[in-house]
């Protein structure tokens, strides 16, 4: 039987989030903070300068959306999958209207 591997999960990502933590942390750090930041809304109605102080500057974007590299904690391979948490700007007033992770 031959097998190429398996994602799992290991580790809860159930830290309260904190800016400077997240601004001077790692993939993992920022990681562990995304349920906290998903699941209470915590960038939602948000301008772009009220995120950048938040955030500090994203791993990639484009006028529309800030991209930022976390790790959830989720293995492959026995390795760290790395994620993106995707905060999605309205273009009319600039304000965040959707946040999401993915890889």
């Amino acid at each position: 039987m031959y097998s190429c591997g398996t994602g799992s999960q290991t580790e809860k990502n159930n830290e309260k989030f904190d800016s400077k933590k997240w601004k001077t942390g790692d993939f993992r750090t920022k990681g562990k903070m995304t349920d906290n930041i998903l699941n209470d809304s915590l960038l939602i109605g948000k301008t772009k300068a009220e995120i950048l102080e938040m955030l500090g500057d994203p791993d990639q974007y484009n006028e529309r959306i800030f991209h930022y590299a976390v790790d959830p904690g989720v293995k492959y391979m026995n390795e760290p999958w790395i994620y993106w948490l995707s905060v999605d700007f309205d273009t009319i007033n600039d304000t965040v209207r959707d946040v999401w992770l993915a890889d």
